[in-house]
């Protein structure tokens, strides 16, 4: 998000702010689902979302 200037209500579409700010602060982890979705939204692989 930093890299691009993106600030957390840039991805309201395709997560909640409240879920995005624990995803940010470790609290939760990105599903496959979700995965998907920002993989899609900033043209890489979902893979990169995933944590091993």
């Amino acid at each position: 998000m930093e890299a691009r200037g993106l600030k957390q209500d840039d991805l309201s579409a395709i997560v909640s702010q409240s879920n995005l700010s624990a995803i940010l602060a470790g609290k939760r982890k990105i599903n496959s689902a979700l995965a998907g979705k920002l993989g899609k939204f900033f043209g890489v692989s979902p893979a990169l979302f995933v944590p091993r």
